[in-house]
C-alpha cells in the first residue's frame, strides 16, 4: 500500500519509519532535494498551491491516505481538497486550526484557567501604536499563524516594523509579555483512544533557531515534581483543546511558576532542525511514535 507524505522537514524519518512499517511512501516536496527525497519510492516536487497537481498525483497512484507532518499553510491549505477526494488524512482540519491560531489558542486556555503570559491582540500597526503605552518592553511579537518566526523586541521601533509586517501579509498580531526563564516541551500523542506524554524535554526553541533577540535564552533542568506536573498539564492540554496527532507543548517556567506558550500542532521531526536529537538522547523514537499515532489516525493500526 501507498501513503501519502507531505512532511517538510520530518520527510527524512516519517518516510523511513513508514517503510519500515512495511508502506511505500508517495511524497510531495515544495522543492528539490527536502529531507525524505532519496528515500521515498515515489516524489513530486511542486509548489504546494498547486492543489490539483497533487491530487492527481495521489489519485495516479491510488493513494487514498495521506499523513501530514508539517504544519506549512501550504500544506494545510490542502486538507479541504484532500477531503473532497475523499482522501483520509491525520489531521481534524477544525482542531488543527484552533491550536495553530495563537490567539484562539491563548483565549481558550486564559477562560480555562491556565497561567499563560500575559498578552495583547491586534489586527493593524496603527491599533498597536495607539496602545504602546500600554505594552511593557521586552516583548515578544508573534505571528497568530506562523507566517514569521517569533521575536523578542525592545522598543516600540521595532514592534511597529514587526507588526507592520505582519498586517500586510494579513496575520493577526500577538504580542506577549517576556517571562525571563527556562524553557521546556512536551511531546504528546493522540490517537482517540489514549493520550500519551514523552517526558520533559528540555529543547529551547529560541536557542535552536537563534531567534531575534533571545540571546541568552536556556533550558535548564527542573525537579522531579515539577516535570511531573508539567506532563500533567500538557495531557490536560491536549484533552481540553481535542486534538489528535503527536504535538508538541512548549513552556516557560519562572520560579515554580509554569507558563504556557503554545501546543506545536504537527510536531517536527525530522533528524535535522527539530527536537528529534533531545529524544533521542533518552532513547525515544519520537519519529516512530509520529508515524504509530499517525497510522492509527487513518485508520492503519
Amino acid at each position: 500500500m501507498i501513503i501519502g507524505l507531505i512532511a517538510g522537514t520530518s520527510g527524512d524519518s516519517l518516510t523511513i519509519e513508514l517503510k519500515k512499517a512495511g508502506y511505500k511512501v508517495a511524497l510531495i516536496t515544495g522543492k528539490a532535494g527536502e529531507p525524505g527525497e532519496s528515500e521515498a519510492d515515489f516524489c513530486l516536487t511542486c509548489d504546494l498551491s498547486q492543489h490539483q497537481v497533487i491530487i492527481d498525483y495521489f489519485l495516479e497512484l491510488k493513494v487514498d491516505k495521506v499523513i501530514f507532518g508539517t504544519g506549512h499553510y501550504k500544506a494545510i491549505n490542502l486538507l479541504p481538497e484532500l477531503q473532497r477526494n475523499k482522501i483520509t488524512t491525520n489531521l481534524e482540519e477544525k482542531t488543527f486550526n484552533l491550536v495553530k491560531d495563537k490567539i484562539k489558542f491563548k483565549s481558550l486556555i486564559d477562560k480555562a484557567g491556565v497561567l499563560t503570559p500575559r498578552y495583547f491582540t491586534f489586527n493593524t500597526k496603527d491599533e498597536v501604536l495607539g496602545n504602546i503605552e500600554n505594552i511593557p518592553f521586552p516583548c515578544v511579537v508573534k505571528s497568530s499563524t506562523d507566517l514569521i518566526q517569533p521575536a523578542k523586541v525592545y522598543s516600540p521601533n521595532r514592534l511597529l516594523e514587526l507588526t507592520q509586517v505582519l498586517e500586510s501579509r494579513g496575520s493577526g498580531i500577538l504580542v506577549e509579555e517576556f517571562i525571563n526563564g527556562s524553557d521546556c516541551t512536551v511531546a504528546v500523542s493522540n490517537d482517540g483512544n489514549a493520550i500519551s506524554d514523552y517526558g520533559v524535554i528540555y529543547y529551547c526553541k529560541a536557542k535552536e533557531y537563534n531567534l531575534e533577540g533571545f540571546e541568552g535564552a536556556n533550558a535548564n533542568f527542573l525537579p522531579q515534581l515539577l516535570e511531573e506536573k508539567i506532563c500533567t498539564l500538557s495531557k490536560e492540554l491536549v484533552s481540553l483543546v481535542g486534538i489528535k496527532g503527536l504535538v508538541r507543548v512548549d513552556y516557560i517556567v519562572q520560579a515554580n511558576q509554569i507558563f504556557v506558550l503554545e501546543i506545536n500542532a504537527i510536531m517536527v521531526t525530522g533528524y535535522n532542525g527539530s527536537a528529534y536529537p533531545f529524544f533521542e538522547e533518552k532513547n525515544i523514537d519520537i519519529a516512530k511514535i509520529m508515524v504509530d499515532t499517525s497510522l492509527v489516525l487513518i485508520g492503519e493500526h
